[in-house]
């Protein structure tokens, strides 16, 4: 089944009533208009026309939704994120770390998303701490 069908007009109006009690208004309206842009993404239902002034010819040009959602977008976007990254990465061993959040207390991070900006910071402020004490010793 395409991404385009599941997000068909049908489909969405029910999804989106599914899921509306699960978000705060901000974040459903952010999600509802995310949706929106995805299905409108393609040459026939978004573009813009330009037409030459002197042979009065015209070209379309498409415009995107720039989504994450988008197969097509998403997939550019990562690309160029990508790349971007590994440019500005220094060639040294590395490790990484994987933080995960506790199922019983996802909750309170589902319905207040801010929570995760906080926990970012905490979690920096941790590793500066640590980082910072072990170059004493």
């Amino acid at each position: 089944m395409q991404l385009k069908h599941i997000f068909s007009n049908i489909n969405i109006a029910n999804l989106l009533l599914k899921i509306k009690k699960y978000f705060n208004d901000e974040h459903f309206d952010n999600i509802s208009e995310t949706i929106l842009k995805f299905q409108a993404c393609s040459l026939e239902k978004c573009f813009a026309l330009y037409e030459c002034p002197i042979c009065k010819a015209t070209h379309k040009f498409k415009v995107t939704c720039k989504s994450r959602l988008c197969p097509s977008c998403g997939k550019k976007y990562s690309a160029i994120w990508a790349e971007k990254t590994a440019s500005s990465l220094i060639d040294v061993k590395h490790r990484a770390v994987l933080f995960t959040i506790p199922k019983e207390i996802r909750e309170f991070f589902f319905y207040d998303r801010n929570l995760l900006t906080k926990l970012t910071y905490a979690i920096n402020d941790i590793f500066q701490y640590q980082f910072h004490n072990i170059k004493r010793k």
